[in-house]
């Protein structure tokens, strides 16, 4: 079997370093000098600079073609490079050029999605021709910081979710990644697991950003009917909303797409819509930001993944329903939102089934929480601010509103929060408030508590069978909610 590796001239002595790297890791028992390399020249007589020859259209020339006996049988994208010796040697011919070359400073979101719908579409285009041709992806600069954090990481486990292998996942250091809470059970197999695991990862990955909003997940009950009310029941409908200027048009790419991919493992019903406006809801100037580039668009498509629209105005009013619902909260002078919380925990992506018993019927199931409601409203304000300073959950406040530094917000925030949240049947929901068992707050098991032979007691130590929560949303915010409910429940 002849195989041949073809790279263009743009990239020639960048790619000269990483070919032999890609090719073992294809082929690990082929001889590195028996493969064939070829250059593609593109510059046209060298009078076409390096970057106009990245900028030609008709070339995606951030990939290696590999053939196999003259077929193409691999497609390997690589990301960006801030150390390309390419434009280096340009630049040193030439010092009147203005290319930055080695400097460690690189933005993230440019150092793996940038071009990535033009290569998907490449990819696609020739998989009509020739199904067997596949397509990875190569890290380069591996030695600097910026693949490894947290960010980049996050896109190598969207792009092995979707379908694409990173052929050097092997290099990447994933220590900060775990250092968040998040579950990486094995540095081979990256892909998530599952709906549930992707949004939990995002919750604790993702910040706040002081008055816009790049995106948002909703999750909203839908009543189906059945042929008699007995037969009625809800099923949950993720809506994600996300806006695509400049960069966040690449990112909103891969997290739609991995989310599709999930959904539709899962039998989860999700819709995408893309805001028309930003979602700065304070802004005298509305700018559009509904142009997605041809590229993505055209990649989208290929991922079969359909685009609703939302307007500015239409986000204002879940906003202001939003509002309007805190007020009635704080009028009341009770912090519980029910409809909020249960959405929240939905959100976070808890499993839709009791903890204890596994029961899974809608109509049954309630949202319980774990640190009891009462226990909130009655903290004392060092209470409250303690427990969002020692265990670090300034995120859990919305930092958007308005209402930020009030006393009363912070405790709706927590109260309603679906790191605060489980599902139980309602049998076993009445013995939880009644405080036949609590959760152990470090592993998330279950720990029976009582001492008699009441009823309720036997009934509980039938079905608990190594019961604990789920250990894809037991983030350290639910440990600390575990904590402080153990605590109240000592006193």
């Amino acid at each position: 079997m002849e195989i041949k590796v073809v790279i263009y001239s743009c990239y020639e002595l960048t790619y000269k370093q990483i070919y032999g790297d890609v090719i073992s890791r294809l082929y690990p028992n082929i001889n590195i000098a028996d493969v064939k390399l070829e250059i593609e020249d593109i510059s046209n007589n060298s009078t076409r600079s390096i970057q106009s020859q990245r900028s030609l259209k008709q070339y995606v020339t951030r990939t290696l073609r590999i053939y196999e006996d003259g077929i193409l049988k691999h497609i390997v994208a690589t990301s960006n490079t801030n150390f390309d010796l390419d434009k280096k040697r340009e630049r040193d011919l030439d010092p009147t050029k203005k290319y930055v070359y080695g400097e460690p400073a690189y933005h993230a979101n440019t150092y793996l999605k940038q071009g990535s719908p033009a290569i998907f579409n490449y990819y696609f285009d020739e998989k009509n021709k020739n199904a067997g041709v596949d397509l990875s992806f190569y890290l380069l600069d591996i030695d600097q910081t910026y693949p490894h954090n947290l960010f980049n990481i996050l896109s190598y486990r969207e792009l092995q979710t979707i379908g694409f292998k990173v052929l050097n996942i092997d290099e990447v250091d994933f220590s900060l990644y775990r250092e968040t809470g998040c579950v990486l059970n094995s540095t081979s197999n990256i892909a998530f697991s599952s709906f549930t695991k992707y949004m939990n990862d995002i919750s604790l990955i993702s910040k706040r950003n002081m008055g816009n909003i790049p995106s948002f997940l909703q999750c909203q009950e839908h009543l189906v009917q059945g042929e008699n009310d007995s037969e009625s029941y809800y099923i949950d409908k993720y809506i994600y909303t996300f806006k695509a200027l400049s960069a966040q048009g690449y990112d909103s790419l891969f997290r739609t797409w991995c989310m599709k991919v999930l959904a539709d493992k899962e039998g989860t019903d999700i819709e995408f819509r893309l805001g028309k406006q930003y979602f700065h809801y304070d802004a005298q100037e509305k700018a559009v930001s509904d142009r997605l580039t041809g590229p993505i668009l055209k990649t989208f498509e290929y991922a079969g993944i359909n685009l609703e629209y939302v307007t500015n105005d239409e986000f204002l009013i879940e906003k202001n329903l939003e509002e309007n619902a805190y007020l009635s909260a704080k009028n009341r002078k009770d912090p519980r939102n029910q409809s909020l919380f249960r959405n929240n925990i939905r959100k976070k992506g808890v499993p839709t089934r009791c903890v204890i018993c596994g029961n899974d019927n809608p109509t049954i199931l309630k949202a319980a929480h774990l640190w009891e409601v009462s226990s909130i409203k009655n903290a004392d304000a060092n209470t409250i601010n303690s427990f969002i300073r020692v265990n670090s959950l300034f995120d859990l406040i919305d930092q958007t509103s308005q209402h930020k530094n009030e006393l009363f917000f912070k405790k709706y925030c927590l109260t309603n929060s679906g790191d605060n949240g489980i599902w139980l049947c309602g049998n076993h929901h009445d013995l939880f408030d009644q405080n036949y068992f609590y959760f152990e707050s470090e592993m998330g098991t279950v720990v029976l508590h009582f001492q008699d032979e009441h009823q309720a007691a036997l009934f509980l130590e039938e079905t608990v069978e190594d019961c604990r929560i789920p250990v894809q949303v037991l983030t350290q915010a639910t440990k600390a909610f575990i904590a402080q409910r153990n605590i109240c429940f000592r006193n």
